[in-house]
């Protein structure tokens, strides 16, 4: 029990210690990699396609047929009629050349399509988790906002108090300072519970426990855009796995019109036998055999209609990918393209014009040069400066993220 007793307070001390790091977003990455269930089950789909490639390029099992042939049911004639005899045989069918150089490539292109996907799972899985940091990072900045405008409003609520007690003030602005901090505690309780589902949410991309605590998340505050839209649009043509998924599956599909055109040719069988006749001379056989196409209006031509068909939409389909994926690259190079401008008008104006302002706000309702109206809307500026700024910084990293994800690259750098 003492053991028990002792094991827990370790483990509760380790966690503690843990909580009062910053939540590193590197070391959530890592993890994910390693345990993600989506990406882990992405890799094995991926292993498992490997397998069929040597299946697919190799010959058919051969058959091996036993044959008795007896003349009669009242006697064994085995011996005594040339037509008796006990008979082994051995076939092996051979598809038309070039029908399993085929099918082993549309095998290994399939591999590869799985790998592009299961890279495409690990991306988005990464982009999500990031977006999802970047989101606690916000809410949780916001928490300690609407705090700190809560404690700030209660001063102001003591100002008007002391003003009112000495006869300078009015009762009205102690009740609007109360009905300001009831609006604070309305927003704070929303805002803890979507905290809350942030949390579980990373947790459980982690394969973490749903209810873990996590500390306090981190987003850089300086950063500028390193490249070019034009940059990167060509880093993502060429490093997106989606795209690279839908150029092999149009690939694939050319392949495969290939094999539908190999199926007008027949597939041969060989055939070896040897036949056992007793006191007389056994009998060996050696046959070719080959399918006849006869039904190829209805069969063949069919498949080679059905592969044409697919091969082109697989190729428009290729082309739709890499349109979407620029689209949806230029709209979050835009995002944060913008929110890096609204970041650095913040830093450098905003966020210090708001607060010298509610100083001054304070400074001048103490001594009656504004009213207790013009503190409450000066001190809500200014606090929703800092909302406003810290989504902005949340916002520009979400899209770096989604950036990340399209090109395999940063896009950004930190000052």
């Amino acid at each position: 029990m003492r053991k028990t007793i002792f094991l827990s307070w370790i483990f509760s001390a380790i966690l503690l210690h843990a909580q009062e790091k910053p939540l590193s977003l590197d070391g959530l990455v890592a993890r994910a990699l390693e345990r993600n269930p989506r990406i882990m089950a992405a890799a094995r789909e991926a292993e498992a396609y490997s397998f069929k490639i040597v299946p697919a390029r190799t010959l058919p099992d051969p058959m091996i047929e036993f044959s008795l042939m007896n003349m009669g049911l009242s006697s064994f004639t085995l011996g005594m009629d040339p037509q008796s005899g006990l008979g082994v045989s051995l076939s092996q069918d051979f598809p038309f050349p070039g029908k399993l150089r085929l099918k082993g490539e549309i095998a290994a292109s399939a591999y590869a399509r799985k790998l592009e996907e299961m890279e495409s799972v690990k991306r988005e899985v990464i982009r999500d988790l990031k977006q999802s940091y970047y989101e606690l990072f916000f809410v949780r900045q916001a928490l300690a906002i609407y705090s700190r405008q809560k404690e700030l409003l209660l001063q102001a609520r003591k100002l008007s108090e002391e003003k009112y007690a000495l006869g300078g003030g009015a009762q009205s602005d102690i009740l609007k300072a109360l009905t300001e901090v009831s609006k604070m505690d309305e927003m704070i309780i929303p805002m803890r519970e979507m905290a809350a589902a942030l949390e579980t949410k990373i947790n459980l991309a982690l394969d973490f426990p749903a209810d873990q605590p996590l500390s306090e998340p981190l987003a850089t505050e300086n950063v500028v855009l390193t490249d070019t839209l034009a940059e990167l649009r060509a880093k993502a043509l060429d490093g997106s796995p989606m795209v690279r998924e839908a150029k092999l599956l149009a690939g694939e599909n050319e392949k495969m019109t290939a094999m539908a055109r190999r199926e007008f040719f027949p597939d041969i069988r060989v055939t070896a036998g040897w036949e056992y006749k007793g006191a007389l001379t056994d009998m060996y056989k050696a046959m070719i055999g080959m399918e006849i196409p006869l039904y190829q209006h209805r069969r063949q031509s069919n498949w080679l209609k059905e592969s044409r068909a697919m091969e082109a939409a697989a190729r428009a389909n290729a082309t739709a990918v890499a349109n979407d994926t620029l689209a949806m690259l230029t709209e979050n190079y835009l995002q944060a393209r913008t929110a890096a401008s609204l970041i650095a008008l913040y830093q450098n104006q905003l966020r210090l014009q708001a607060r010298l302002t509610v100083e001054s706000s304070l400074a001048n309702y103490q001594v009656n040069k504004a009213d207790f109206l013009s503190l409450l809307m000066d001190i809500d500026t200014q606090f929703a400066v800092e909302l406003a700024y810290y989504r902005e910084l949340a916002k520009f990293w979400q899209a770096m993220a989604a950036i990340e994800s399209l090109t395999a690259g940063s896009g950004a750098a930190h000052k």
